[in-house]
């Protein structure tokens, strides 16, 4: 299939399939007593929608990919804080029943994300070494708790993200990028990633992939290296610069709801930036109209899916994609054969269907934003 076909297609699915039901998105919900009357009401309906996610993943741990762990991952960390949250100050803010629903929450998330590991080891040991880092623990990511403000502006244009050097620099970051035969040390920035990551005007996957160098630089205690790289290229610090990402995720995301709906086929997009900008504390990304949209992706098994025709697209375009990576590999050996600097394909963003068409990145992503979401409505409606 060729990949501007591809890219057609794709784009043409976009734009003409909605999903029915759906709620009109709307920053300002209101406020008042009302307004944390139904914010608990919705913490509720969250923490079903969690319990339901971390269900059908421990049905199903070993179709879990890398992509649908990172999620996992960042919901098990959100989930945590929130049980940190419970206990701090000088009087338990947490009813018993809630911390004790939390805790079974943590420790279902916890053992089945573990559980998983040796399966997606196996599906591709070579990914899993570079990567693993992504997927090794639960995110505990410091949030902002703050407004974008004046951060919120246009959407990028620019959607050239180069999946192969993406991959390089986050794993560069995170000290499992083999360069001449050594591993390169832990928060490894070099010019080339630095100019790729603050690349400015991007949209779409591109500009969440740059986010997400961020929050990984975090993750893996890089956040004085990349704030002096930063600073010294008048960008600020990496919280400043994550917030002028986030104000233009949100204006993209604002355009992605059209009358209370996401098109099927952008709605994977449209939780990828819900989560990265929902994992740093942005208040803007929880509108109660857009947590209750999310709630009505979820299906009954607990998973997040799409029509069975676009799965069936999916799956079509998948067999292509495991021929084209067949080919990739036998270059890559050819490569290596010849002492040529080593290469992989994309596989970070592979979307994969398990069961009853569930799909595996976009479930994923699914309780990551739910995580990010009980944590945001726990702290603003506990007494």
């Amino acid at each position: 299939m060729d990949s501007r076909w591809s890219l057609a297609l794709w784009t043409l699915l976009f734009t003409s399939l909605t999903l029915p039901g759906a709620v009109t998105s709307h920053p300002q919900d209101g406020g008042g007593v009302r307004s944390q009357r139904g914010d608990a009401r919705l913490l509720q309906d969250v923490l079903r929608g969690l319990e339901k996610a971390a269900n059908f993943f421990r049905e199903d741990f070993s179709s879990i990919n890398v992509d649908g762990l990172f999620g996992i991952r960042v919901a098990q960390g959100t989930i945590i804080q929130s049980l940190n949250f419970c206990v701090s100050g000088t009087s338990p803010r947490c009813s018993p029943e809630l911390y004790a629903r939390l805790g079974s929450l943590n420790t279902t998330i916890g053992t089945m994300a573990d559980r998983a590991l040796p399966y997606i080891k196996a599906q591709d040991p070579d990914y899993y070494q570079s990567f693993y880092k992504t997927i090794d623990g639960p995110y505990m990511i410091a949030e902002s708790s703050q407004s974008l403000g004046r951060a919120v502006s246009a959407p990028g244009v620019g959607t050239d993200y180069n999946e192969e050097s993406g991959d390089r620099c986050l794993a560069s970051l995170m000290g499992t990028w083999r360069r001449d035969g050594r591993t390169v040390p832990v928060c490894t920035v070099d010019q080339e990633c630095l100019q790729m990551m603050t690349r400015p005007h991007q949209a779409s996957y591109s500009i969440t992939h740059q986010l997400l160098y961020f929050i990984m630089a975090e993750k893996n205690g890089c956040l004085d290296e990349l704030d002096s790289l930063l600073s010294a290229e008048g960008l600020g610090s990496v919280k400043e610069f994550e917030q002028s990402l986030c104000g233009h995720i949100y204006s993209e995301m604002e355009g992605e709801v059209n009358d209370g709906h996401v098109a099927q086929l952008q709605q994977d997009l449209f939780l990828e930036q819900n989560v990265l900008c929902g994992v740093i504390g942005f208040s803007d990304f929880f509108p109660r109209s857009w947590i209750s949209m999310v709630l009505g992706w979820q299906t009954s098994r607990g998973c997040f899916s799409m029509a069975g025709s676009l799965v069936a697209l999916q799956a079509e375009i998948q067999s292509v994609s495991d021929q084209q990576r067949e080919l990739l590999q036998r270059l890559e050996e050819e490569a290596r054969d010849s002492d040529s600097a080593p290469w992989t394909s994309r596989k970070l963003m592979r979307e994969r269907v398990m069961e009853d068409d569930c799909l595996a990145h976009k479930t994923g992503l699914g309780i990551g934003v739910l995580g990010v979401y009980q944590r945001h409505l726990l702290e603003n409606t506990a007494s």
